[in-house]
């Protein structure tokens, strides 16, 4: 088993922040014991270092908790749609099951796994398709129109997540070369 992921202070403050934003705008799309399930699922992830960092580097916990905000921000969808994105990793890791989700959360949510999980499979064995043979694929894969919208909301995160941390190296690699440069000069 990997390593037990340990969130930065950056990284609990940002995941307390998103929980809190999220918890106002679907709070009351919610069911009764919704919010106590998803922490108790999270943290027992956490607690069984069942979660690893995805290849960036980055916290796949914090990760869905931006999906999510973007999605609810920009499409406006609600309980079913950011309890399977926070959960997505949860059957991704196999900590939970479909019928788990369904069981606990209602078939509607299952049904969004379901359509994720077939799509990161597709990604999994063929990650380079012509974009038009691709969208038609997406689009026979997901019987749920909320299932595309996830996957474009997950995507656009990822990318914005990748553009900050390669400003955030180009910014300390910019301050190294200085501090040399001046180190350098007074050497002089």
């Amino acid at each position: 088993m990997s390593e037990k992921l340990e969130f930065t202070t950056e990284e609990r403050s940002e995941t307390l922040r998103l929980y809190t934003e999220l918890k106002e705008r679907v709070g009351d799309s919610l069911l009764d014991g919704d919010e106590t399930k998803l922490r108790t699922h999270i943290g027992q992830l956490l607690e069984e270092g069942r979660v690893v960092r995805n290849v960036f580097g980055l916290n796949p916990i914090l990760l869905g908790f931006q999906t999510a905000k973007l999605l609810v921000d920009e499409t406006g969808l609600k309980r079913d749609a950011v309890l399977a994105i926070l959960l997505h990793y949860s059957v991704e890791s196999r900590f939970l099951s479909i019928s788990d989700v369904d069981r606990e959360y209602g078939e509607s949510v299952g049904r969004i796994l379901h359509g994720l999980c077939r799509i990161q499979d597709l990604y999994k064995k063929n990650p380079v398709i012509e974009s038009e043979n691709f969208r038609n694929l997406l689009l026979s894969f997901a019987e749920d129109m909320r299932v595309i919208l996830i996957m474009i909301a997950d995507r656009v995160n990822l990318m914005r997540q990748i553009r900050d941390v390669m400003v955030g190296e180009v910014k300390e690699l910019k301050e190294v070369k200085e501090l040399k440069e001046v180190k350098e000069l007074k050497e002089v």
